[in-house]
């Protein structure tokens, strides 16, 4: 059975917080694409794990923190601010 979008986004938080870049990428697709806050679109896997690389290395101290404001999910969306 496939996961829903909210399973998913759940799924990819959670490899987040755990600095977990496999399973966080196995979340994409090469079709997959973030808007990053700027409005550029990072496209394509290559492109979505370097971004996730460089996120990780700027939070390499584990006492580093941050939070989200909003989260939405709409049909096939996910939205997090």
């Amino acid at each position: 059975m496939a996961l829903s979008t909210a399973q998913v986004l759940e799924h990819h938080l959670n490899a987040f917080a755990a600095a977990d870049l496999a399973a966080m990428l196995g979340d994409y697709s090469e079709a997959s694409f973030i808007i990053a806050p700027d409005g550029t679109a990072i496209r394509g896997l290559a492109a979505i794990k370097a971004l996730f690389e460089a996120f990780f290395a700027g939070f390499s101290d584990r006492s580093a923190r941050f939070s989200m404001g909003l989260t939405a999910v709409e049909d096939d969306v996910a939205f997090t601010h």
